[in-house]
């Protein structure tokens, strides 16, 4: 049987600051397989849209721009409210995500915007905003920001901290009903936003990981290796798209060790990785003392973070000798961009195969969840 694809290019280190957050994964990063849970699909939307309103809020230095949903609502009613965390990457506020497969290119997903508009037909305020490494610096994002400088993986956990700030002050929403829901890397700040904003009621980690950082990049280089020569390339295609993310993740093992004696990582880009792995280091003990429920859900389809990271989540979860409410699941076919692909071999995925919005399975998933009793 042959293994399941590609969803998109994630980007994973940092490169120059004085542009972006660069791709390190340049080739594919691929997907996998493992079944669990089908919800039932989400209830009807509303007749009438959710409005989308421009918006800007402040985090340390820099005015986040954004976009704003807010359902139909009656006069003087406040609604629960769920800000978007971006995964890695300069993403802007929809988060567009291409899809890669051999005989089915040109596709993508505009995951945050899907997310949005769906959350938001069902009785949420959203909130999206362009992450502070999309700009007109990089031709990313059409927004004002300044080249950045100095950019640590805390920076955009402060920033979601500071669009939470921002919704509580909106009299569209209930700050008793406020949801974070963070995506890939995104995921990893909801444990730590939850522990310290005791007012939240929920969060969402959605496709995330559990082990260290650092060793989730080492398993997805060896992964990509054995799925590209699957697709034709020689071996000397293969050394020649991997030998150079290999280094890298070979820095990164110097980096953790104190070791590191190479030129590759400048000092701000080392202290850039050393964050995200202290962080990712201490998500699952951060994750122990959390006390408002949590959803971790993840594709049997996505091959950057598998169904062993959920499974990871799981049982922690069952550890526990309290349960606050956390659940933790797989979907099938759904991939990393959190789509649906429901072709099972790969290398024949044709576009029709292919699903270009989130998958409504996620959405009834997060809505089972957050109107459980």
């Amino acid at each position: 049987m042959n293994p399941r694809p590609p969803t998109w290019n994630h980007s994973m280190k940092s490169t120059s600051y004085t542009t972006t957050i660069g791709s390190l994964l340049l080739s594919l990063v691929f997907l996998a397989s493992c079944a669990r849970h089908t919800p039932r699909p989400p209830d009807s939307p509303p007749s009438e849209p959710a409005m989308e309103e421009e918006v800007s809020f402040p985090s340390g230095d820099l005015t986040l721009r954004g976009l704003l949903s807010v359902p139909q609502r009656q006069p003087d009613a406040r609604l629960p409210a769920i800000v978007l965390v971006h995964g890695s990457g300069p993403q802007g506020r929809d988060v567009v995500l291409p899809l890669n497969f051999p005989q089915a290119g040109g596709l993508s997903v505009s995951t945050f915007r899907d997310l949005a508009e769906k959350l938001s037909a069902n009785g949420y305020v959203v909130l999206r905003y362009d992450k502070r490494t999309c700009g007109p610096f990089n031709k990313r994002c059409d927004n004002d920001y300044p080249l950045p400088e100095g950019v640590l993986v805390s920076h955009f956990e402060a920033d979601a901290s500071a669009g939470l700030d921002f919704l509580a002050t909106r009299v569209e929403v209930d700050p008793s009903k406020m949801i974070v829901i963070g995506h890939s890397q995104g995921a990893s700040f909801v444990p730590r936003l939850l522990s310290q904003r005791k007012e939240l009621l929920a969060g969402v980690l959605l496709a995330p990981g559990y082990r260290p950082v650092d060793q989730l990049l080492s398993w997805q280089i060896g992964l990509q290796r054995e799925l590209a020569a699957q697709t034709g390339m020689t071996s000397e295609q293969v050394d020649a798209a991997f030998t150079p993310l290999e280094q890298t993740a070979l820095d990164l093992a110097a980096l953790r060790s104190n070791s590191y004696t190479g030129d590759a990582l400048d000092p701000n880009e080392q202290q850039f990785w050393l964050e995200w792995m202290t962080l990712c280091d201490e998500v699952p003990d951060v994750a122990r003392t959390v006390s408002q429920p949590m959803l971790v859900l993840s594709g049997d389809y996505d091959w950057n973070t598998p169904p062993a990271e959920t499974e990871a989540w799981a049982t922690l979860f069952s550890s526990l000798p309290q349960d606050p409410g956390h659940k933790a699941e797989v979907l099938p076919c759904v991939t990393h961009a959190l789509n649906c692909v429901r072709q099972p071999d790969w290398l024949q995925v044709q576009p029709d195969d292919v699903e270009t919005t989130v998958s409504d399975q996620v959405v009834a998933m997060i809505l089972e969840f957050l109107e459980a009793p």
